[in-house]
């Protein structure tokens, strides 16, 4: 009887000892593993995620999508770590046709890639950290959501 209460007590021992060593890399919660993702009326953007290179520099990846028959334009994608800092911009000047789309940072063999949008990363934005990143549409309008930061490593080591 004794038995199985002592290997019980020692699995769950084990077991949160060994959840404890398991780093994630993120320091900040955010609300999708893979990215993030946010939508307005005519504009959506999906699996947002910023690749950092190096200190002070990193790459935008992001599905970028237009929502009705109207073309729009990306006009330019703003990015900051706190609302202390200003934040740094990046021009895009994409043409979106009507329910279009285009992949920044994908393998070139998926239709619609682009290579990944460069930035510049404030010292507060490092891998683990999240960023504010406002999507500028000449039609849709602004779009703002908080987005992860992680190291170029691993299957971000090769960003396009």
């Amino acid at each position: 009887m004794k038995r199985p209460f002592v290997l019980a007590t020692v699995a769950v021992v084990s077991l949160l000892s060994l959840a404890a060593c398991a780093d994630t890399g993120i320091t900040e919660s955010y609300s999708s593993s893979g990215g993030t993702q946010a939508a307005i009326t005519g504009a959506e953007v999906r699996n947002v995620t910023i690749v950092s290179q190096a200190a002070g520099s990193g790459r935008l990846i992001a599905g970028v999508f237009t929502t009705t028959e109207a073309a729009d334009v990306l006009a330019s994608v703003e990015v900051s770590g706190s609302t202390r800092e200003a934040p740094s911009s990046a021009t895009v000047r994409q043409v979106l046709p009507g329910f279009g789309a285009v992949y920044y940072g994908a393998n070139a063999s998926v239709r619609g890639a682009k290579p990944a949008i460069p930035l510049t990363l404030s010292a507060s934005l490092r891998p683990g950290k999240l960023a504010s990143v406002t999507f500028v549409f000449a039609r849709a309008g602004r779009l703002t959501l908080q987005v992860p930061v992680v190291a170029a490593a691993g299957e971000y080591a090769n960003t396009p």
